[in-house]
């Protein structure tokens, strides 16, 4: 098991718990990605898919939204989105035709995937529209990919969702502390 304990989850929880104790300003959108949340698994309850193939409708609500906030905030949207697709499609065919030829693929592609959503977008919001609108979209690539090979899988995979939480959580914390260098700068140059 790659991450031993529910770290998208708590990585949620956290930030809804900090958002409440330091009172940021823009806290109803961790409020809201928790509702979301709850919203999904109170959905996957009550609507199952299928025997062969589970969809965890929680991190789909969760990323879904973070994605539109993302996505309405982006400047430049469609150019890094279908590139970081197209290295997570990549991923996809070499897991399928090469299965353990490569050991750690799944974090050198999905790291990959990072680097190139990174290095096409132009900022923030452009980079983690990227990301989680690709591991949005790769669930039905899986599904289609995998439609006959595989006869039970976990969409979206606990490792994108983990992964993802991840990188989103450490590009907002990377940006925080990088606004607040920049900030303590030109304080320090005023004086």
């Amino acid at each position: 098991m790659l991450f031993p304990f529910p770290t998208g989850e708590l990585i949620l929880l956290t930030a809804a718990l900090l958002g409440w104790t330091e009172q940021i300003k823009d806290r109803w959108r961790l409020y809201a990605l928790c509702l979301a949340w709850i919203a999904g698994a109170a959905l996957e309850g009550y609507w199952q898919t299928g025997v062969e193939w589970h969809w965890n409708w929680a991190r789909f609500a969760v990323l879904f939204l973070f994605w539109r906030w993302a996505w309405g905030r982006a400047r430049r949207r469609v150019i890094p989105l279908l590139c970081t697709v197209a290295a997570l499609f990549v991923r996809d065919v070499f897991l399928l035709n090469e299965p353990g030829i490569l050991i750690g693929t799944q974090w050198l592609f999905s790291i990959g995937a990072v680097f190139v959503a990174a290095f096409i977008s132009y900022g923030y919001w452009e980079t983690l529209a990227a990301i989680t609108g690709a591991w949005l979209m790769d669930p039905f690539f899986i599904r289609f990919l995998y439609s006959d090979i595989w006869y039970y899988g976990e969409l979206p995979d606990p490792f994108a969702w983990h992964f993802c939480a991840v990188v989103c959580a450490g590009l907002t914390v990377m940006r925080y502390l990088f606004r607040r260098w920049v900030h303590r700068g030109r304080r320090i140059e005023g004086a």
